[in-house]
């Protein structure tokens, strides 16, 4: 049986302990690699405190030189499409530009927490000022993108429960109730429960054999996915020569990465 535990301020936890700290290992060891002289940045709500704070002492149990924490408001996006200059749409400030240059370097790491908390928190907002900001930062900050989709950079992402979710999924239960057994759901997903064997060693071989099926079908040169027995066929299909996604590798030597935890390790 699960023992959750009062955190700071008094705020009841949504994972016991022992359940915490060996998903913010699997966070920073196993999904990161995070290891001796690292530098790690963690990314999250506030309503992501607890496993945000459980990232951090992961990172440093770890050997992480540095554990940056920042934490985002939605509703600073809000204000800045209302209120912002035209000219201010689409600027990535030079000490966040200076932050992605740094992560990209062998030595960095970083740490996404997910999970809704402010839902609609756009709604009523001009698109075009949503656009011409998102296409500003695209132009500006297309090396740090590249730089993670080709894992020549260490990512990882990770879900953690919050009110407006837990709603959704368990509309019966209370919201600490419903976020309880949202994050158990989390664990099951990632391999991460005491049937699954000790520390993150089930999610380690999900990742493993994913990456093998994904070189065996690679290898295969398939040009579209197909369906059978449903009488419509994707409109997809895969570039000549691309490597199908799911793969527990990194660009940079010494260190793997099986990114993302919230996709089961296969990259979308």
């Amino acid at each position: 049986m699960t023992r959750y535990v009062a955190a700071v301020g008094g705020v009841e936890t949504i994972l016991g302990p022992d359940e915490l700290r060996r998903y913010a290992d699997a966070i920073v060891k196993a999904s990161l690699g995070v290891r001796k002289g690292d530098f790690l940045f963690v990314q999250g709500h506030p309503e992501h405190r607890e496993i945000v704070v459980a990232t951090a002492a992961a990172g440093y149990r770890a050997g992480a030189t540095t554990v940056d924490v920042t934490y985002y408001d939605p509703l600073v996006d809000r204000a800045h499409y209302e209120h912002g200059s035209k000219a201010s749409l689409g600027t990535v400030s030079p000490w966040a530009l200076r932050r992605m240059r740094e992560l990209v370097k062998p030595v960095g790491a970083r740490a996404v927490i997910t999970g809704e908390a402010d839902h609609g928190y756009l709604d009523g907002v001009d698109p075009k000022r949503i656009a011409a900001d998102g296409a500003g930062v695209a132009a500006q900050t297309k090396f740090y993108r590249r730089a993670n989709l080709d894992l020549n950079a260490r990512w990882t992402g990770a879900a953690w429960p919050t009110d407006y979710w837990a709603s959704q999924v368990y509309p019966d239960l209370s919201p600490l109730a419903g976020k309880r057994k949202l994050a158990q759901d989390f664990l099951w997903f990632c391999r991460l429960t005491d049937d699954d064997g000790s520390g993150a060693d089930g999610w380690l071989e999900h990742v493993k054999s994913i990456a093998r099926r994904s070189a065996k079908l690679t290898r295969l040169g398939l040009s579209a996915p197909g369906l059978r027995g449903t009488g419509q066929q994707p409109a997809t299909k895969h570039a000549p020569g691309a490597a199908l996604p799911g793969r527990l590798a990194g660009a940079a030597p010494g260190w793997s990465v099986g990114p993302d935890l919230r996709t089961g390790g296969a990259l979308r």
